[in-house]
């Protein structure tokens, strides 16, 4: 499996996932090839990154002191 950065026809970016797999057919090689386009899921990661670097930001410079607990009360998290 590949990711692509390639473009459509309009000249807009689009990603796509490549997946080939080589088989036989008839008793004769063949290429299966699948093309899927995943650019609303590179938007949503690019999204969910900045968002991240955001909540780390402010988590880091808050002048409160915070900290979160797991399931079991054991500190994950604490900024300084």
């Amino acid at each position: 499996t590949r990711e692509v950065l390639t473009h459509a026809r309009n000249g807009h970016p689009v990603f796509v996932e490549i997946l080939s797999h080589q088989l036989y057919y008839n008793e004769r090689p063949a290429c299966y090839i699948m093309i899927n386009d995943i650019s609303a899921r590179k938007r949503t990661e690019k999204k969910l990154r900045e968002s991240e670097k955001r909540y780390r930001m402010l988590f880091e410079n808050m002048a409160q002191g915070v900290f979160y607990l797991n399931a079991e009360q054991k500190i994950t998290s604490i900024n300084d």
